[in-house]
């Protein structure tokens, strides 16, 4: 059986599009956002929101038949936070110390230009949904 790419129905932002492509990998789709807002800021809105359109309108969406996958989910940390708890959640989902992911960002930031990066950030900030504090005790 081959398996097919669906555009999400129940885990969707604009189109399910980065929903269905997180099921269709297995991965949590907040990922996949992330991922998609790092190639538009860097390079060009253009491109990548004709990009997003073309697959919107190509890929169809899921039949209610299907069945939601269950994945890890990428949060903000509520406990290892500096600003809002990014850094804190990336490391907690890729069981990584937050330092060393909070040097990545800060060296990312000089290399790259402060602004794009800060968006990143920002963006990162809004779309990764916080940690609630009933699944902090199921993770100690």
């Amino acid at each position: 059986m081959v398996k097919k790419i669906y555009r999400s129905q129940t885990n969707k932002k604009i189109s399910g599009l980065c929903g269905g492509i997180g099921n269709y990998l297995n991965i949590d789709p907040t990922l996949i956002r992330l991922l998609m807002i790092v190639v538009l800021i860097f390079t060009g809105f253009f491109p990548v929101f004709i990009a997003y359109i073309i697959a919107s309108i190509i890929i169809p969406m899921e039949p209610r038949s299907n069945i939601e996958r269950s994945f890890k989910r990428l949060y903000r940390s509520a406990k290892n936070k500096k600003i809002a708890g990014v850094c804190g959640g990336i490391a907690e989902f890729f069981k990584m110390d937050a330092t060393v992911i909070r040097l990545i960002f800060v060296f990312l930031f000089f290399l790259t230009a402060i602004v794009p990066m800060t968006f990143v950030y920002i963006i990162a900030w809004i779309v990764m949904p916080q940690k609630l504090a009933s699944s902090l005790e199921s993770d100690d």
